[in-house]
């Protein structure tokens, strides 16, 4: 069971990072994440190890603000802009509250350093080495890879490409910024656990 589960997470996380490959709307673009991020959790889950258990805890909490803050992001940049097309927003940097809460939320889906998805990821990762599924290792870093750069490729364009005017209320940008740090604040403090341990 062990092994199909695994491999069940692993073509499904591959599958996603093709989606995002071509993906044209942001808003299904950040979906696609939660299916990637989903099945990463459910590997960690399914290798039934200590290690892979808490890195797919720590995934699915450190995650849930960070794609919280991913569709408040969209919610505002959809209000602002009035289109869901990746091409069709620009000179998000120039709203520096909203372009700030979209880069870092981008980064809390995709597992970057130190938030806490990175960490929730590299336990489940060696969880799996751990129990020899080399083939699905090297398939989910692939896959993560790809899907890193597809996410983070397209949301730099939306905020220093080109020139626009967009304003927004001040609560509507405070939200996902609290959300974003909410996600590195839990890499830090599972950090601090780690060492404190050690």
């Amino acid at each position: 069971m062990r092994e199909l589960f695994v491999w069940a997470g692993t073509i499904s996380v591959l599958f996603a990072a093709i989606f995002l490959g071509y993906q044209k709307n942001y808003k299904r673009m950040f979906a696609y994440s939660t299916m990637e991020n989903m099945n990463i959790a459910l590997i960690g889950l399914s290798t039934f190890t200590v290690t892979g258990l808490i890195g797919a805890l720590l995934l699915l909490l450190a995650h849930s603000f960070g794609k919280a803050s991913a569709f408040y992001s969209s919610g505002n940049i959809y209000e602002m802009s009035g289109t869901k097309s990746i091409d069709g927003v620009s000179g998000l940097i120039r709203n520096r509250a909203s372009a700030a809460s979209m880069l870092l939320s981008s980064f809390a889906v995709t597992g970057t350093p130190p938030f806490g998805t990175f960490f929730g990821e590299f336990l489940i990762l060696y969880s799996v080495l751990s129990i020899h599924f080399y083939a699905q290792f090297i398939i989910i870093v692939l896959s993560l890879f790809l899907a890193f750069v597809s996410i983070n490729f397209n949301v730099s364009k939306m905020i220093f490409r080109g020139k626009s005017e967009y304003s927004q209320s001040g609560i509507n940008t405070a939200l996902p910024l609290i959300a974003a740090i909410l996600s590195i604040f839990i890499g830090v403090v599972f950090l601090v656990v780690y060492h404190a341990i050690l």
